[in-house]
């Protein structure tokens, strides 16, 4: 179901339940998509989130990506500075999280050592453990623990330490897969598609205007902030770059060139069809709840 279908469901059901009361409460088609929304969130969390460990929630996650596939980002890490001194003797890298981010699922990285024949550099998973355990790989002039894969630990809620043993000579090319936020039902939201397939995505700012951001649908060619052309991929944010209006149509892929702006919204859930039924009722469930409670404090007041 689309925005529209699961505000026309929310509104039969809530006056199934008590037509004078809505009628009463009767919110308005941006109310009822908040109502929405604030139950997709809810649900997610409920469902798949609310568990006291990282790998309790990691576990959730990977056994129900049928199901949040669609929130899945994969992404370069943006990366500080090497750190010095923590843990003495390992190689440590602070990765910042993305702002989006619900729960980390994986870090991944190219990991090149030195001094342990035949490994040299090669692209390897990281194990997640606590801080506290990366006492393990502190190392000393009299004890140089090996540790053939690198562990991630969450340094607190903005930042990651990639870290490695001593025989570690340098991280790059990390990356996160994690589950983001779901993205906000809209009215306002919208899409705009090339007319054939490798034919030029035209005049995109009939939906995006100048220096927002919107989401591609299959991997072509724009520009970026220099501006320069590259090569973005499908589900990629991209900002509309002033004076640039085409997407130009690539040989990259069967799919039609398009975008759905702006960034961050959509007019159906990314959750499966099978669950919008069950959101719309955890929505009525919300506000009536909500409702009651202002009829309850408005009565208190009077």
């Amino acid at each position: 179901m689309n925005v529209l279908e699961m505000q026309i469901m929310f509104q039969v059901k809530a006056e199934a339940i008590n037509a004078d009361f809505f009628d009463r409460m009767r919110p308005d088609s941006y109310d009822i998509v908040n109502y929405l929304n604030k139950s997709i969130d809810r649900y997610i969390r409920k469902k798949y989130l609310d568990l006291p460990t990282h790998s309790l929630r990691r576990a959730s996650i990977m056994s129900n990506m049928d199901a949040l596939k669609d929130m899945v980002e994969n992404t370069n890490a943006l990366v500080e500075d090497s750190i010095t001194g923590f843990p003495h003797g390992a190689s440590v890298i602070r990765v910042l999280l993305p702002t989006d981010m619900l729960s980390l699922i994986s870090v991944y990285c190219t990991y090149t050592r030195s001094d342990v024949p035949p490994m040299a550099s090669d692209i390897l998973f990281t194990d997640f453990v606590s801080v506290e355990e990366t006492k393990d790989i502190v190392a000393t002039d009299a004890n140089k623990p090996i540790f053939p894969r690198p562990v991630a630990a969450f340094e607190n809620e903005f930042n990651l330490l990639l870290i490695g043993d001593a025989y570690t000579t340098e991280f790059s090319s990390v990356k996160l897969r994690y589950l983001r936020a779901p993205f906000n039902l809209s009215l306002t939201y919208a899409e705009l598609e090339a007319s054939d397939v490798g034919t030029d995505l035209l005049n995109i700012q009939a939906i995006i205007a100048d220096n927002n951001y919107f989401r591609t649908f299959a991997k072509g060619n724009y520009y970026n902030d220099v501006p320069d052309a590259i090569t973005f991929q499908a589900g990629d944010k991209v900002k509309k770059q002033i004076g640039y209006n085409t997407i130009v149509g690539t040989p990259y892929t069967a799919w039609k060139q398009k975008i759905g702006a702006p960034y961050g919204e959509t007019d159906t859930p990314e959750l499966p069809g099978h669950l919008h039924e069950e959101i719309v009722d955890l929505a009525v469930q919300i506000f009536m709840d909500e409702a009651k409670l202002k009829l309850v404090q408005k009565a208190q007041s009077a």
